[in-house]
């Protein structure tokens, strides 16, 4: 399995990951066993889920954003446009950093905006062939790898990479006379 940058695949443990807060302690970890994506060696979870250097995480006073505020507790799971009116289930880890103002929902983007501002369909604002999804940190536009993992559209190979084929194949085009909706998410 693939994981983001700075990260790799545990069996066990993806639970107790180290976060900007509680790096230079020695935590207590109970014995259940969760596979995932922990941050490499010298790497811990930043305020946006993903893995940064130790020495660059933030200082409590750092400012946050507009329309967010500092929690030393931040909970991972924040709402967003797609689950701000649902109830989703949360795992009690504290990660620090900012957090959406009252009112306020992460947007597409990633930044806090008013709830009434979210996009009324989020599908329509991602590029062909990709979709509004839950994949990462925040939701955003993803699409579909070879392993049917989600990848950020940021994240796509270039289309040369993509168009490389294994040893004994080579690349041909049939998309003429193929339905477009085959290449639709």
């Amino acid at each position: 399995l693939r994981c983001p940058e700075h990260e790799h695949w545990v069996l066990c443990e993806a639970h107790c990951q180290k976060n900007c807060t509680n790096y230079k302690q020695n935590l207590p970890c109970n014995k259940r066993c969760v596979a995932g994506c922990v941050c490499d060696r010298g790497y811990v979870r930043g305020i946006n889920g993903k893995c940064i250097l130790e020495e660059k995480c933030p200082m409590e006073t750092e400012k946050c954003p507009e329309h967010e505020h500092w929690d030393r507790c931040l909970a991972h799971c924040q709402r967003n446009c797609s689950n701000y009116d649902k109830h989703i289930p949360c795992t009690m880890a504290c990660f620090p950093g900012c957090v959406c103002d009252e009112g306020h929902v992460r947007g597409p983007n990633g930044k806090c905006i008013l709830k009434e501002k979210c996009p009324k369909e989020p599908d329509s604002n991602c590029p062909k062939n990709s979709k509004y999804d839950h994949c990462g940190a925040y939701p955003s536009c993803f699409v579909k790898g070879p392993d049917g993992e989600c990848i950020p559209i940021e994240e796509c190979p270039h289309k040369s990479e993509a168009l490389r084929c294994p040893e004994h194949e080579h690349w041909g085009s049939m998309r003429s006379s193929l339905p477009e909706k085959l290449y639709q998410l």
